[in-house]
């Protein structure tokens, strides 16, 4: 009985953390949003973008991804 109402919790919390996430409408949260401007940040997001997009040479499977 104790498991059941920690899985029906578990997923209540996960519905409301996928419910604020897209709160915000479309619009995606701006990268690394306190750094300035510049070529280090900018090579960072342009990095991410191609090993994120499945459509890229580049492209990296979230299962091989790791992040330490």
């Amino acid at each position: 009985m104790m498991r059941e109402h920690r899985i029906v919790w578990s997923l209540l919390a996960c519905l409301l953390l996928v419910a604020c996430g897209h709160a915000g409408g479309a619009r995606r949260p701006e990268p690394l949003p306190s750094w300035h401007d510049g070529e280090a940040r900018q090579r960072i997001v342009d990095f991410v973008a191609r090993v994120t997009d499945p459509a890229s040479p580049d492209f990296v499977p979230e299962a091989e991804r790791i992040a330490t």
